[in-house]
């Protein structure tokens, strides 16, 4: 039977690249974040405050094509793979947008309810903020140049916040500051082990022990 499997963490937490290559091992199906589709992104990373409405609409609508997208496919006949869930774009509005811009924000979101699927399991991968921003300087992607800690350090909050009280999905947490499963090949085959080991209810991997608890 397919799995839809959704990836997720804030900046920096290897979301998209661990989706990537389960998705080649697993022949899935793979849906990324739009994220060099938004032509505001850049401006919005060095002037986040003038940006912030422009930048939120624009991944509103691009996830929201990519949501309906996928609802309208035949989705579950092959395994899916996805770099982010719904959830989110609501989850960066709240962080992003003043106050009158989030009132805006909710109006449009609400007219534009979609019914979807929840995923089988949500992947969180967790690590420090200070691992998160390391990640983010070594790749040195043009338009996270910018970013500020203050951003960074709210989002990581907001994150933090969001998946203390998760609860739409089976939902697998995993610190990954103290393991490199993008080089190390031990690692990723015991992440991928216990992330299609079909995990219920709420999980933490501990990879001191490589236990679910």
């Amino acid at each position: 039977m397919s799995q839809y499997i959704a990836i997720e963490g804030a900046i920096g937490a290897g979301k998209t690249t661990l989706a990537k290559r389960l998705a080649t091992d697993l022949q899935a199906n793979l849906t990324l974040e739009p994220v060099s589709n938004v032509p505001f992104i850049k401006q919005f990373y060095s002037q986040h405050k003038n940006n912030a409405f422009t930048t939120q609409l624009s991944f509103f609508i691009q996830r929201f094509e990519q949501m309906e997208s996928i609802a309208d496919n035949n989705l579950f006949k092959k395994d899916m793979l996805i770099d982010y869930i719904w959830e989110k774009d609501l989850l960066f509005a709240q962080h992003t947008l003043n106050e009158k811009e989030f009132e805006l924000y909710q109006s449009i979101n609400e007219k534009l309810q979609l019914t979807l699927k929840k995923p089988d399991l949500v992947v969180y991968l967790q690590a420090p903020l200070e691992v998160l921003i390391q990640r983010i300087e070594k790749r040195s992607r043009d338009y996270e140049k910018n970013i500020s800690y203050r951003y960074l350090e709210g989002l990581y909050q907001k994150y933090t916040e969001f998946f203390c009280h998760y609860q739409d999905s089976p939902l697998l947490i995993i610190n990954t500051g103290s393991i490199d499963w993008v080089n190390n090949q031990e690692d990723y085959k015991v992440l991928k082990e216990h992330i299609l080991s079909k995990p219920v209810g709420r999980n933490f991997l501990n990879f001191d022990s490589q236990q679910l608890f």
